[in-house]
Parts: structure tokens; sequence; C-alpha cells
């Protein structure tokens, strides 16, 4: 079976994909789920996306079960060995109906945690625009139920200093990965999502410009030691993007090359983007969505937005130089991850537009 070369001794791997959306139609085949009627009229209904999905003579399959989504992903994911497993959790994990007033609201029951288990999924990111989809009372529940499970996070918290500090990972070998989270309003995020002094919320940049950027960079610097391994988890622009913003690339330059970020995980795009070495460091600047319920909403299938990626990154772990990066592309079935033929694979590998 496809999938990610061995590791190899010396090394910390990394595995990262983009975001997981495990509300609506996905909760709604899980064997405990939300109840879809929250008291707010939409016209995407899980009901719907399952008719989507379901329009392409594929059955979505109902009771599924965590290892079904993942489908002939999992195995690769697993035998890949990572150290850390990281992805944008974009969904509130709550039962409450607090919706607020938006055009779509995600959420996923808190027993549909066992999807992260399955996979391994050791922290999230929760700096995004749907994570409070169910107010600050759908967030904590959030973090509490991610908590509960021994899930680390980043990029949320009870105000805006556990929202901006980074969620401290000691890898096995001793390394210590520091995980900043942060979302920046191009994303669809709104000022009141953000965390204050005295109030819940995430981590939002107002934008990518060089005064955020270099606010971004004190931040880092507060808190890495010498050897620490930096990710930023970044949730930024706009979906289905065709190239990467000039601001973008700026941004990330910048986190590079004045405070050290080794990995920049951007995520957002809904469809994977392009790939950039800078030195020893990576820029994901977009992973695209890895579990949805988007596949077959009509005005998108030309998109091949059922395509995603997963990443496999190594770094030395003597002196944290990057020793190698492998993608590991799928598509969405019936809400079920499935390995990609050539065509697709090449699709990506275009859209990629891999800057070495």
């Amino acid at each position: 079976m496809a999938g990610f070369p061995p590791r190899v001794p010396g090394l910390v791997r990394l595995l990262v994909g983009g975001d997981l959306m495990l509300g609506r139609g996905i909760d709604s085949i899980r064997p405990i789920h939300n109840n879809p009627d929250f008291g707010k009229q939409d016209a995407r209904q899980p009901s719907v996306t399952v008719a989507w999905a379901e329009a392409g003579g594929h059955r979505v399959p109902r009771n599924a079960t965590a290892h079904a989504l993942w489908g002939e992903a999992l195995e690769p994911l697993l035998d890949s060995q990572p150290d850390l497993t990281l992805f944008n959790l974009e969904t509130a994990v709550t039962s409450r109906d607090c919706w607020v007033a938006k055009t779509y609201n995600f959420r996923m029951h808190p027993a549909g945690l066992d999807v992260l288990e399955a996979a391994g999924i050791s922290c999230v990111s929760l700096a995004n625009n749907h994570v409070l989809d169910f107010g600050l009372p759908g967030l904590l529940d959030t973090i509490q139920a991610l908590e509960s499970q021994g899930i680390s996070v980043a990029g949320a918290g009870l105000n805006a200093r556990a929202a901006a500090a980074p969620a401290p990972l000691l890898m096995p070998g001793g390394q210590r990965v520091l995980l900043f989270g942060m979302a920046c309003c191009n994303a669809g995020c709104r000022a009141w999502e953000a965390a204050l002094s005295y109030r819940p919320g995430i981590a939002l940049l107002p934008n990518l410009e060089l005064a955020t950027a270099n606010a971004v960079c004190r931040l880092i610097q507060h808190y890495r030691q010498p050897d620490d391994l930096v990710v930023i988890s970044i949730h930024w622009g706009g979906n289905w993007p065709e190239q990467v913003p000039d601001l973008m690339r700026a941004f990330a330059h910048h986190l590079v090359q004045q405070a050290g970020v080794h990995l920049v995980h951007g995520h957002s795009s809904h469809w994977p983007m392009e790939v950039e070495q800078i030195g020893d460091a990576l820029v994901l600047y977009g992973c695209g969505d890895v579990l949805n319920d988007y596949e077959g909403r009509p005005d998108q299938v030309s998109l091949r937005g059922d395509l995603g990626a997963l990443y496999a990154i190594d770094f030395q772990e003597a002196n944290l130089r990057l020793a190698g990066w492998h993608k590991f592309i799928v598509r969405r079935q019936a809400f079920c991850l499935k390995l990609v033929d050539l065509a697709d694979q090449q699709l990506v590998d275009s859209r990629l537009r891999i800057n070495l």
C-alpha cells in the first residue's frame, strides 16, 4: 500500500494535515451524534450533504466508525510512526444549541473525538472561523473535551494570554516542539472571536502586515528556548485560492527568517496549495481539507475539493535541520478516505507548485 517512507533513527517526524470538519454531515453518520435540528434553518442540513455525496453513486455509511472515516489512509498514516500528529479542528465539540448568527454552524458530539484518537492525533489548532460557531460556551466545551482526551490544543483559551501561548509538546526523544495556533481575519474570522484579557476566544491576527508579523515574532521569542522546534499553525486566506497572495508569502518568510520558525502549517484553503522550502524551514501555505462533508456540493464538484493531502516532515534531532518531507494524497468518497490514482496525484502536484 502506498504511504510514507519508513522512519529513520535520529529524526523528529511531524505528521500534519489540514482541516478536520467533523460536524454536520460527518457528525450525523456517527453512532453517537447531535440532533441536526439546533433551532436554525440552514440550507445545508446534514441530510442534504449526505445526499450530495451519495449522488456520485457511493453510499455514505451509517453508524460509521472512526476507522471507516479514515479508510484507506489510516494504515499509511499510522505506519509513518510520527512523533507528533497535527490537524486544524474546524468544528465546535459540543451538544449545545446556542448557535451564533452566521451562514454555516458546525458542531460535533464529543463522542466523535474517537476520530482523532484512531489516527493518533496528539494536538490540534483551534484558531479558525468555526470553533466559535456555538459561542463561548461551545468553545469552552471544545477545549474541555479535547483536554479530557489528552489532546493538546493551541490557538484558543480562556483569555488572550492562554490563546496566544504555545502548546509545549515533548517528543519521545526529548525534543520539545512549541506549537502556536493563530487565525487571521481574512479567513472569515470576526473581531468578537478574539480572546481578550477578560474573555475566552482564539488567537486572532487582524491582518498579515509587517507590524503583525513583528508582533508574532516577539511572541515566539518570548516563549522559545534555543533547542525548541517551532511550529505555527495558521488559518489564513480565503477558500479555493488559485495562488499564494504576496502578503501571505511575505508573512511566512518573515516568521522563518526573523523568528526561526521551522514549520508554517497553513490551512483554510480547502484544497492543497503551494509548498515552499526556505533554508531548513518548510511552509505549507494550504494543507487542504482532510475530512469534511463537502465532496458532492454541486457548485464545487469541478474544483475537485474531494482531494486532500497529508505531509510527513522530518527534522534532524541533533540540529533541527530539515531532513526531508513527503506528501500523501487522499480522496474523499462517501465521507471516507481513499487512495488516489495517478491522474489525481498529478492534479494535486500541479496545484502544489513545489518551490524548493
